[in-house]
């Protein structure tokens, strides 16, 4: 989505409202632990807390802390509304370049309109996001792949980079460093949202398969749509990375970016054995 002048201010405003309260503001929540909070905690219990959740319980009762993170959650919702407006001004538009036919690259979009998304993401949105990531109200919807492409832009203060691959590139980087002589022929990004960190992968590995998947349909459609126009090849199918439909040892590598991050506790195992099932043994 391409911004005009007053949803480019506002989004501006949001991003460097976000930056004083991360750089400048939030810096002080230690020292109102250090200064306050903590020495009362220890003057009542004659102890330090053992626990995360003995000093969450004293900090949010503390004023000053509740007014950082008041302002904390209502620029996260300035930010969607501020990138909403983009997207909602241009979607049939984008909807109509976004046809899986349009597909230069030789990419794949694969959709299962059976698949039940997991409750740990139908129950709240996550980071706020309107809709969540699953979100998919019109034939063709590409809004909550566009949303979070500007919003992650926006979310980051930039530093995810113009292409949003930040992520990807470092953990690629990660594994070259790791296994030097690796040459994976295919590999799989699990829950790879609108692909952003997905295609470093296939750019580095060019005549590798390279598969992303994920529960959004429009997060999907949107990240096939932006790799065919990037001009990389891969390929996308809306899965639950609990239970895919790869095969046995069908994968030389395996890599996630911010799945855990937006999953619940009791997904993670299933996901880990999911994830040794799919990939060759000896492989990465």
């Amino acid at each position: 989505p391409i911004a005009n002048h007053d949803e480019e201010a506002r989004q501006s405003y949001v991003q460097n409202l976000r930056t004083i309260l991360g750089r400048t503001l939030a810096p002080g929540n230690k020292t109102v632990w250090e200064k306050s909070v903590g020495p009362a905690f220890v003057k009542q219990h004659g102890r330090e807390p053992e626990t995360s959740e003995e000093v969450q319980a004293v900090m949010t009762k503390d004023r000053r802390y509740q007014m950082w993170s008041a302002m904390q959650r209502s620029s996260q919702e300035m930010l969607w509304d501020s990138v909403i407006d983009s997207v909602e001004r241009q979607l049939p538009d984008m909807i109509d370049k976004a046809q899986p036919t349009n597909a230069p690259a030789g990419g794949s979009l694969t959709l299962d309109a059976n698949l039940e998304t997991p409750d740990y993401l139908t129950g709240h949105d996550i980071h706020l996001q309107p809709g969540c990531y699953h979100a998919d109200y019109a034939d063709g919807d590409v809004a909550a792949g566009a949303i979070y492409d500007r919003g992650l832009f926006v979310y980051s203060m930039g530093y995810t980079g113009l292409k949003s691959d930040f992520t990807g590139t470092s953990n690629l980087n990660l594994f070259k460093t790791m296994f030097p002589d690796a040459k994976p022929k295919r590999i799989l990004d699990m829950g790879c949202a609108m692909g952003n960190s997905t295609l470093p992968w296939a750019e580095e590995f060019p005549e590798a398969e390279v598969y992303g998947i994920d529960v959004g349909p429009s997060l999907l459609r949107y990240g096939h749509a932006r790799a065919e126009n990037l001009e990389i090849r891969a390929h996308f199918s809306q899965q639950n990375a609990e239970h895919t439909n790869f095969e046995d040892n069908s994968f030389d590598a395996v890599v996630s970016h911010w799945l855990m991050h937006e999953t619940h506790f009791d997904a993670v195992s299933k996901i880990f054995a999911e994830t040794r099932r799919m990939q060759s043994r000896g492989r990465h």
